[in-house]
C-alpha cells in the first residue's frame, strides 16, 4: 500500500504569526523525521493571498523557495499542510487544526521548538498504556549562545524553576501532572474535542485553562522526560523579562480564575520576595540589628542561587561557566522581581485581556 494511502496517526500542529527563521530550524527536523506516521499542520496568519481557512496545495508550496530550500523537503513535503488563519491567537489556531485533523493524536509545538528524532517514538507508547495526554521537557538548545543559555538556566534553577524544573530539563521518572505547557504537549484528539479544545482568550496561559478542564473531565496527563523537544529561549534580557512579566500577570489573574492549579505557594513566592526587598529594611529604622538580618537574608538568597547556577553549568569551559553563573544568578533575582510585581497586578485585575499575537 502506498504511504499516502495510509492515514497518519499524529498531527503535529504549529501555530505561528508568520513564516520565520525559527521554522527553518524546526521544519527540516520534522520533514526528515522517521518513525510513526504523522502530518504537519502549519498555521500562519497569512500566506501569499490565500483566503483564511483554505489549505494551500503542496504544489504551490513547492514553488516557494522558503520551503524548497529546507532540508528534507523532497521526501517530506507531502506531510505539510499549510492553512492561513487570519489574525488569530495560538489557542484558536490549534483548535482550528484539531477540527481539520483526522488523526488520533494531536502534537502541539511552538514555532521556536523542534523535537528530538525519537520524540513520537517515545511519546506514543504512553497513549497505548492509557494516557490521554503526554508532555515532555522543552530544553534549551545545545547550540545556544551565552545569553540564551543563561536565560534558559533561570528556569532550571531551584529558585527560578521551583517545582516545575522538570518542564525545562529531563528530570525524574514519568508521572501524572495536572498542568503542562503547550510547547510540547501531545493530546488524544477525541479527548481534546471532548473538552472543547483550548477555546481560550488568554495568551500565555491558554494551556493552564485547557489542562484544568481536561483533568476535571477525568482525562489524565503524563509527564515523560524522554519526550523531549529543543526550545529557544528569549535572545536578550528585555525580551526575557517581558515574557516573565506576562507569565506573572496571567498567573496572578488565574489565582482567582483557575484556583485549582494556580493558587499554589510557589506562584506567590516571587511577590513575597519583592515585598521583602522593598519593605524589609523598614524595621531597621527602629531596631538596628534588623539591618544585618535583612542584608544577611538577601546575601543567603544570592549565594544559594550562585551555587546552584555554578553546579548546573558544570562541564562548560571555565570562562563560559563564569559568564553563565553570573548571568543566571543576576537574572533569577530580576526575574523574581518582575514576575512578583506582575503577579500582584494580575491579582488586582478584574478583567484580563491578553495581547494576542
Amino acid at each position: 500500500m502506498r504511504q499516502s494511502a495510509v492515514r497518519p496517526r499524529v498531527s503535529v500542529i504549529i501555530p505561528v504569526k508568520a513564516l520565520n527563521a525559527y521554522l527553518k530550524e524546526s521544519l527540516p527536523v520534522l520533514l526528515r523525521m522517521g518513525g510513526p506516521g504523522f502530518e504537519i499542520w502549519l498555521l500562519p496568519n497569512e500566506y501569499a493571498g490565500f483566503p483564511a481557512g483554505k489549505r494551500v496545495p503542496v504544489s504551490r508550496l513547492s514553488k516557494d523557495p522558503y520551503f524548497t530550500t529546507l532540508g528534507g523537503w523532497k521526501t517530506g513535503a507531502q506531510r505539510l499542510k499549510l492553512v492561513p488563519t487570519g489574525p488569530m491567537g495560538p489557542a484558536g489556531k490549534r483548535d482550528l487544526a484539531a477540527q481539520l485533523s483526522r488523526c488520533e493524536v494531536l502534537a502541539f509545538l511552538d514555532d521556536d521548538a523542534w523535537p528530538r528524532s525519537d520524540w513520537l517514538k517515545n511519546a506514543l507508547p504512553f497513549f497505548d498504556a492509557g494516557a490521554d495526554a503526554v508532555g515532555g521537557p522543552a530544553v534549551t538548545p545545545e547550540t545556544a549562545g551565552v545569553m540564551e543559555e543563561g536565560l534558559g538556566l533561570v528556569f532550571e534553577t531551584y529558585a527560578g524553576g521551583g517545582t516545575s524544573r522538570y518542564r525545562y530539563r529531563p528530570l525524574g521518572e514519568p508521572k501524572w501532572v495536572d498542568d503542562f505547557p503547550s510547547v510540547n504537549l501531545l493530546v488524544r484528539r477525541k479527548a481534546f474535542l471532548a473538552v472543547g479544545g483550548f477555546h481560550s482568550p488568554y495568551w500565555p496561559g491558554e494551556d493552564t485553562q485547557f489542562c484544568l478542564e481536561f483533568v476535571k473531565a477525568g482525562f489524565r496527563i503524563r509527564y515523560a522526560p524522554q519526550v523531549l523537544v529543543w526550545h529557544h529561549r528569549r535572545p536578550e534580557i528585555r525580551a526575557h523579562l517581558k515574557q516573565l512579566g506576562a507569565y506573572g500577570l496571567h498567573r496572578g489573574f488565574f489565582v482567582k480564575r483557575f484556583p485549582e492549579t494556580s493558587r499554589r505557594p510557589t506562584y506567590f513566592a516571587p511577590s513575597l520576595l519583592l515585598a521583602g526587598v522593598a519593605l524589609g529594611w523598614i524595621p531597621a529604622l527602629f531596631w538596628a540589628p534588623w539591618g544585618s538580618l535583612y542584608l544577611g537574608g538577601l546575601g543567603f538568597y544570592h549565594l544559594f542561587n550562585l551555587v546552584n547556577a555554578w553546579f548546573l553549568t558544570g562541564g562548560r569551559p571555565p570562562l563560559r561557566r563564569l559568564q553563565l553563573t553570573a548571568l543566571t544568578t543576576a537574572m533569577v533575582f530580576a526575574s523574581h522581581l518582575v514576575y512578583g510585581f506582575q503577579f500582584i497586578r494580575g491579582l488586582l485585575t478584574k478583567n484580563l485581556k491578553s495581547r494576542l499575537r
